[in-house]
């Protein structure tokens, strides 16, 4: 993963193959496979790493979440609504699953329960469990277009600094159905 966060990304596959050649069923291999594959959108590899991964070891939520967005990218909705509650189901507070989820469902148009899941997060979220700055700029972002008016913020950003990144979200205006 070394490459992977220098972007070297055929470097990293080939390390990773090797790793699956050496260890098959290391579902943490194959999990970062998978990461790897939807990071450079190859979806249907990922997919056959994070089917892999999810059959190794059926307790790690972020497997279902990247699983499920694969399956979204792939346009099999319904599997990929199953695979965000398996791991909603593992993982109820964690608060990218719980964003991931909630863009996904904008992004089938069930904006109701979008809403729901999102005031989900933002209560988790003011309750003390807080996830990176880009968690909360893209909550942020999905709240102005599904709860316009709310009082909803993560606040995590001083005002001054919420006003420079706005500019950087505005750009990024109708991104949002590109998982985090």
């Amino acid at each position: 993963m070394c490459f992977f966060s220098k972007k070297k990304f055929v470097a990293a596959i080939s390390c990773l193959k090797r790793a699956i050649y050496l260890s098959p069923l290391d579902w943490k291999i194959n999990y970062n496979m998978g990461l790897l594959h939807v990071h450079t959108r190859q979806y249907a590899s990922a997919y056959s790493y994070l089917s892999a991964a999810v059959k190794i070891n059926r307790t790690h939520a972020h497997t279902y979440m990247l699983l499920a967005i694969t399956l979204k990218h792939l346009d099999d909705t319904e599997n990929a609504r199953m695979c965000f509650e398996e791991a909603l189901g593992l993982a109820k507070h964690d608060l990218e699953i719980l964003l991931n989820y909630a863009i996904f469902l904008q992004s089938i148009e069930e904006d109701n329960r979008s809403r729901e899941v999102l005031k989900e997060f933002f209560l988790i979220y003011q309750n003390g469990v807080h996830g990176d700055t880009e968690l909360s700029e893209t909550a942020n972002q999905l709240s102005e277009v599904l709860l316009p008016g709310s009082r909803h913020n993560t606040k995590s950003n001083p005002p001054s600094e919420r006003e420079s990144s706005s500019s950087k979200t505005e750009s990024n205006e109708g991104t949002l159905d590109d998982e985090v």
